[in-house]
């Protein structure tokens, strides 16, 4: 499959949301949204959906909510103009409880991303993956950017992909060109990267290597 790199936006305040959004725009076709709420990881981001209405990128939205009800935010990020919702395996208490969530972001008409933490198993995952998008595997523990990627995430990335060859498998946290280039031998698709492209001096160089390390 064709990988595509997709920045990450994980930020504070307006300003600094608006700034990254676009400086990433005109060079990628997909921009991710990262919420973090406080509960389920210890950081709080900046997430007004309404922001989004008035920075308004071309790109596509998808919004990462590492965020304990993220039912509740739905409905705002599909009228802020979002794409697809991602949200974490490790919110739900059972299948059932993943099964509602994922009905309710399609009824929504939105695509479905599942995250999936370093530590959690995907066996699970057995059961769903025909009702998903996505499968978004973290290679850093969720909330804060900046860290150093887990490789141990590799050999789930293979695993659901022996499993399934059609669907989009996404690798996010720590991401610069080397892990890149490794989670995509392994089998994903979509390469998100954050303090990588935001730290670099260009943001269009960092986006280029990473799309060179990935053979694009």
């Amino acid at each position: 499959m064709k990988a595509e790199i997709i920045p990450t936006i994980l930020v504070k305040t307006f300003d600094e949301f608006e700034a990254q959004i676009r400086a990433v725009d005109p060079y990628v076709k997909t921009i991710q949204i990262d919420i973090a709420d406080g509960k389920f990881v210890p950081n709080t981001t900046f997430g007004d959906p309404d922001a989004l209405k008035k920075v308004r990128p071309k790109s596509k939205i998808e919004v990462h909510l590492m965020t304990v009800e993220p039912v509740e935010q739905v409905d705002q990020w599909k009228k802020a103009g979002a794409d697809r919702i991602i949200f974490h395996y490790e919110t739900c208490r059972d299948l059932s409880e993943l099964t509602r969530t994922i009905r309710t972001i399609k009824k929504a008409g939105l695509a479905v991303g599942l995250a999936v933490n370093p530590k959690t198993s995907i066996e699970s995952l057995h059961y769903i993956i025909d009702n998903i998008d996505e499968v978004l595997f973290l290679g850093v523990e969720p909330g804060f950017g900046g860290q150093k990627f887990q490789k141990s995430v590799l050999k789930k990335i293979k695993k659901l992909r022996s499993w399934d060859k059609k669907i989009d498998i996404g690798v996010d946290g720590g991401i610069k060109p080397k892990e890149a280039k490794l989670a995509y031998q392994a089998g994903a698709n979509l390469i998100n990267s954050g303090s990588y492209i935001h730290r670099s001096k260009n943001v269009k160089e960092a986006i280029g290597r990473l799309k060179q390390a990935v053979g694009k």
